[in-house]
């Protein structure tokens, strides 16, 4: 985006050309620090694994290193379910695992 199309939008069209762009930023931000955690986790895990007699090998490096993306079927919380609700309508459509 130059200055002369900021100069030719509303301020309301800048504050959300700014969300928008801190909202991808920041999900940009969150992939590479999920990408940089499964890698220093598969290397720990196979550096470890080398050092092992095959009968004693860690077979999913899950069971090494655990982390918060791990956990699946973990119910939403009130916080997160009102987030989706006010996102995708008024109607109460995420009431927990489901």
């Amino acid at each position: 985006m130059n200055l002369d199309t900021v100069d030719r939008m509303t301020i309301t069209q800048v504050i959300n050309a700014f969300n928008g762009y801190y909202e991808k930023e920041s999900e940009r931000s969150k992939a590479l620090k999920i990408i940089g955690w499964e890698t220093t986790r598969w290397q720990t895990w196979m550096l470890v694994n080398i050092q092992l007699k095959k009968k004693d090998r860690i077979k999913d490096p899950s069971k090494l290193l655990r982390l918060e993306w791990d956990e699946k079927d973990k119910p939403l919380t009130k916080e997160e379910k009102e987030i989706l609700n006010n996102r995708f309508g008024d109607k109460p459509r995420f009431n927990g695992n489901k």
